[in-house]
């Protein structure tokens, strides 16, 4: 919160121009919010604080300040539109509420103000990862021939002569992250000091791109990898739909309330739909729905209802899907805990 209350622009805002602080509390207007990092040697003028006070127009996502310049809002940034004679994206960090009494103003703390221009990360974050990820790469690729031909030919190389070997998957990882972090770098010529917010976008997209180019090695790999696994896991699967009086389960999970108000059937149709894309990004996005829209009390329990989705929807294969999804977040070096509670109902499974 100290970002918040020490925040050059707000402290300008509230003693400089109180009637306009005043007007904001409870009005229909949000407050973007740049962070005090980027006002360094900005000058905090009235019509500067005024670009950055924003109402919603009749358009979805479209944003009027109160010098009448148009702002759009795509996936998580703020784009500057009509009225403005630059290009900006700016990042949003957090949605907050600036707090006085009973009242509040609605805010957007953003990683830069909206009269910086950077015109690539316009470019590069008008794209949906999950609708567009071949087109992004082939209009990166024919805007930047070098990163084109390098990153294609790397995950050529790779997918023609890499062995994958079991107990290396992490190295495997590291292989596919580091093909991604150099073409990158071939991306980004220019040097220039790119926000982490992009340059982890830029990443998100490349390292998709990588997984699901190289999916049918890597799937293959993980499918005779784990095959004996697979098999004790749909006989269990097998074993406990025959041992479940189906129609009467899903009788109740859909109208015996008395007994429970979940309904499994969302979350059976969330991991088909996980088993379909090649996208690992797409796949934890399905996993980690399919997992919340249970609204479980607890962890015991959302492996429980997990165990039961996989039951129900006769989902195959998922061993090699949460191996695939691993193998992302190891290129990424981070953790789920969706894929977590995954593991946890696999080995339940399995044991």
């Amino acid at each position: 919160m100290d970002e918040v209350a020490k925040n050059p622009f707000l402290c300008i805002l509230e003693n400089s121009f109180f009637s306009l602080y005043k007007s904001l509390f409870n009005s229909r207007s949000i407050v973007l919010l740049p962070i005090s990092q980027s006002l360094i040697n900005i000058d905090i003028t009235k019509k500067f604080i005024e670009q950055h006070i924003l109402t919603e127009t009749s358009i979805k996502n479209n944003f009027i300040n109160n010098k009448g310049q148009i702002v759009e809002l795509i996936n998580d940034t703020f784009v500057t539109s009509f009225g403005f004679s630059n290009h900006s994206v700016c990042n949003i960090i957090k949605r907050i509420r600036i707090p006085q009494g009973n009242n509040y103003i609605e805010a957007y703390l953003i990683d830069s103000h909206l009269l910086v221009s950077n015109n690539t990360e316009l470019t590069y974050l008008q794209y949906n990862i999950e609708d567009d990820i071949e087109v992004i790469i082939q209009r990166w690729s024919k805007d930047n021939e070098e990163f084109g031909k390098f990153f294609i030919n790397s995950l050529n190389r790779f997918n023609n002569t890499f062995v994958l070997v079991p107990g290396y998957e992490s190295e495997t990882s590291n292989i596919i992250s580091n093909i991604t972090d150099k073409s990158i770098k071939l991306l980004l010529v220019d040097k220039k000091d790119y926000s982490e917010q992009f340059k982890r976008k830029l990443v998100e997209i490349c390292l998709n791109y990588s997984y699901y180019y190289l999916h049918d090695l890597l799937w293959g790999y993980l499918v005779k990898s784990y095959s004996t696994k697979e098999e004790i896991i749909q006989s269990r699967i097998s074993k406990m739909r025959n041992e479940l009086n189906l129609n009467l389960s899903l009788l109740i999970f859909e109208n015996r309330h008395e007994v429970s108000n979940i309904n499994i059937l969302p979350s059976v149709e969330l991991l088909h739909q996980m088993e379909m894309t090649r996208l690992p990004l797409k796949k934890l996005n399905y996993l980690e729905k399919a997992i919340l829209i249970n609204n479980s009390s607890s962890e015991p329990e959302s492996i429980s209802l997990l165990v039961l989705a996989l039951v129900v929807g006769n989902v195959r294969n998922a061993i090699e899907h949460y191996s695939l999804m691993k193998f992302y977040l190891q290129s990424l070096n981070e953790n789920s805990k969706s894929l977590y509670l995954l593991e946890s109902a696999i080995s339940f499974l399995i044991s």
